[in-house]
């Protein structure tokens, strides 16, 4: 079907059918959300179905081109699947960048099923694994920050220690001392003698 074939009734109360609520919220909602993208009904329309034909009058009388008409459409229908969802306070929207691939994965992962529902089968099932490796994470990092601090700490009593204890001179280093001095008492006696 070309976007600028002409739009047929059923085909234009199927782009709105989403249109499913007769309560005064929704009405109010519908009425301000058409204001805004310049599209003025009356709002004393009786009932939904009635409010889908003066659209599709206002669509007619504004002349627009089909898929303009479709467009409009597909973005009213997320505007109020979003508005439905704020409305249901244990259901909340999210609005995600994917790389390509990534999004690929993912439509060939929901063939035949609802994204929304593999995507929370997904996180449900591997929520108790991410919880497990985050506090893996932990505390190895709190092992080696210990570790750390352990090494630090023997360092600092090393250094005090150090300070406090005399030079104490190895073995070797006291029996080569002596020769030093008998070959230094030998050298002035040899410059001496010349």
């Amino acid at each position: 079907m070309s976007t600028n074939e002409p739009i047929s009734p059923p085909e234009f109360s199927k782009l709105f059918d989403f249109l499913d609520s007769e309560t005064i919220a929704a009405r109010s909602w519908l009425i301000r959300y058409l204001k805004k993208q310049g599209v003025f009904l009356n709002p004393d329309l009786p009932n939904i179905e009635s409010v889908r034909v003066e659209l599709a009058n206002a669509f007619s009388q504004q002349r627009r081109a089909p898929a303009d008409v479709r467009l409009f459409a597909r973005n009213m229908r997320n505007a109020w699947r979003v508005r439905k969802h704020r409305l249901n306070k244990d259901v909340t929207t999210l609005s995600v960048s994917l790389d390509k691939q990534v999004s690929n994965q993912l439509t060939q992962m929901c063939k035949g099923q609802n994204k929304t529902e593999i995507i929370t089968r997904l996180i449900t099932n591997n929520y108790p694994y991410f919880l497990d490796a985050q506090k893996a994470e932990k505390e190895k990092l709190a092992e080696e920050k210990q570790a750390l601090q352990m090494e630090k700490e023997r360092r600092l009593r090393a250094n005090e220690l150090q300070k406090h204890l005399p030079i104490v001179k190895t073995a070797a280093e006291q029996q080569v001392e002596p020769m030093l001095e008998v070959v230094e008492d030998l050298k002035k006696e040899h410059s001496q003698a010349i």
